[in-house]
């Protein structure tokens, strides 16, 4: 839900970032708003009629320009942190805390980092495939070898009588030839072209210095 019941007023308010009624709908705003003077610790900046204006965390009280402290809780149970956000429960307080692998302000929302968006996450001839709290690398097709370090390009063999030999990942047939089943097949054995026009990797084509339809 987008909205929620204030302890201290008994009324409903949109949870931060959001704006609208909270008696009927909360939406998040188009852009992120943006206070000045800055907000001091445990605050976060919120949209306002004539102006924003910097309040403090849910679970938290004082200045919010200044510092936000958190209210008496002694266990999770009591708490409520922001979206992705962890509680975590100390020997003297109780606190929201970010997940490994994530940004933001835990009392608000937390945000994935994209380790892929940094340069050079992955060894050579990898990609990198961004996932929910980390990141991971996989070989480029065609490539082998540790993602995270390096990845090399398959040395492949080409049949040289493709009749006799058997084809795989690392041998590989001729041009007009595929392999199918570890057998290399040719790709004209079942075409046929018309008058004075040839098969050239499993198409009809005319010859050169012709033209027409080689079929």
């Amino acid at each position: 839900s987008s909205a929620t019941c204030d302890d201290a007023s008994g009324k409903c308010v949109c949870e931060p970032f959001f704006v609208g009624n909270p008696e009927m709908l909360c939406m998040p705003p188009i852009t992120t708003p943006s206070c000045s003077p800055d907000c001091g610790q445990n605050a976060h900046c919120e949209y306002g009629v004539i102006q924003n204006s910097c309040v403090c965390n849910p679970g938290t009280s004082g200045n919010p320009y200044g510092i936000c402290e958190s209210k008496s809780r002694n266990s999770c149970s009591q708490m409520k942190c922001g979206r992705n956000a962890l509680c975590r429960e100390t020997l003297n307080s109780v606190e929201c805390i970010c997940p490994t692998g994530f940004v933001g302000n835990p009392y608000v929302q937390c945000n994935d980092i994209d380790e892929c968006s940094t340069n050079n996450v992955c060894g050579e001839g990898a990609v990198c495939i961004n996932t929910a709290g980390s990141f991971d690398c996989r070989c480029k097709p065609g490539h082998t070898g540790n993602p995270f370090t390096m990845c090399s390009p398959v040395e492949k063999n080409v049949c040289e009588n493709p009749r006799r030999c058997q084809c795989g990942k690392k041998v590989q047939c001729p041009p007009g030839f595929t392999c199918e089943r570890g057998t290399c097949k040719d790709q004209c054995a079942r075409i046929n072209c018309g008058p004075r026009a040839a098969c050239d990797s499993g198409k009809c084509v005319c010859p050169a210095g012709y033209t027409g339809n080689p079929k």
